[in-house]
């Protein structure tokens, strides 16, 4: 951006999961002070994955965080230019734990990807409500096989079910589950995918099906992961009972804008209030503590 350039902010709400509940309260304050129909500022809400307003002027960004102040939401801002596109996506076979960190594996190669714990900001699974394709849906439904269910968890058979009815229900779409991992310097997003992810690094519990093993890889991950690390409540919430629901995303432009709020709350400390970490994840109801999130070289505007 020149010098002479009007400033321009993205705003971020600290939590989105209070979108469900007061989309309505924060669409007004946009439309109020952008001059749009309430109802263009909500779509573009509700597809934002807390990211609220993007490359605003400064006086429409004062006046929405003031609105937003009124309402009790809590919201920040930051120069547009410090939000730049992410990287592709690095789609790996599977997550290894190792001193000091994770490493990622590649399917059909001896490619390594080395992920210090200190260059993590985040992780969090997402529900992917993919469009079949018109052969798939001809061909029709192939069950996820769950093997011996006397020797799987009840939460996992339980999840494979629940996934299975909402498919037969919906017919045209298929549930595709993945872990997503945020990490900076340089800024990485790696993604396993569920069903076909390597698990053999695995240890204790290591299962047949394909829906317990992510199970169990993602509690792991959330146990072994430093204080500082952020987890999503619906993804603490998977961890704990493998509850899903909350992870649907209608598209896949969804989960990339989960990505991007994701890293830049947990980059300024914001995320969920800041207090959503890998430690609570692991250990239900643990004593507060703050994530060490690094300081930037200029705070948010709120």
């Amino acid at each position: 951006m020149s010098p002479d350039a009007e400033p321009r902010f993205h705003i971020l709400v600290d939590d989105p999961g209070i979108l469900a509940s007061r989309l309505g309260d924060v669409a007004r304050a946009i439309a109020k002070a952008l001059k749009v129909p309430r109802t263009d500022a909500a779509q573009r809400v509700r597809y934002g994955a807390g990211i609220v307003g993007r490359d605003l002027p400064e006086p429409a960004t004062d006046e929405i965080l003031a609105s937003f102040g009124q309402e009790g939401i809590g919201a920040f801002a930051i120069p547009s230019p410090e939000v730049e596109p992410l990287p592709r996506t690095l789609k790996l076979a599977g997550l290894a734990f190792v001193e000091g960190g994770l490493v990622g594996t590649f399917r059909g190669t001896d490619r390594r990807e080395e992920i210090a714990w200190d260059r993590v900001r985040a992780f969090h699974v997402t529900v992917v409500a993919r469009e079949r394709s018109a052969d798939e849906v001809e061909e029709g439904r192939t069950p996820r096989p769950l093997y011996d269910v006397t020797t799987l968890p009840p939460d996992a058979c339980r999840l494979s079910t629940e996934l299975d009815f909402w498919e037969d229900r919906e017919r045209t779409r298929k549930l595709e589950l993945a872990l997503d991992l945020l990490a900076q310097d340089p800024v990485l997003v790696a993604r396993i995918s569920a069903e076909d992810a390597d698990y053999a690094t695995l240890a204790e519990g290591k299962a047949l099906s394909s829906l317990a093993n992510f199970l169990l890889f993602v509690r792991a991950l959330a146990a072994r992961a430093p204080a500082h690390v952020v987890v999503p409540p619906a993804t603490r919430a998977f961890a704990e009972n493998a509850s899903w629901k909350d992870l649907l995303v209608e598209k896949p432009e969804q989960r990339e804008a989960q990505n991007l709020w994701l890293l830049h709350a947990s980059r300024y400390g914001r995320a969920y209030g800041g207090a959503t970490t890998a430690k609570e994840a692991a250990e239900p109801n643990p004593e507060p503590e703050a994530p060490a999130a690094p300081a930037p070289a200029d705070p948010p505007r709120s």
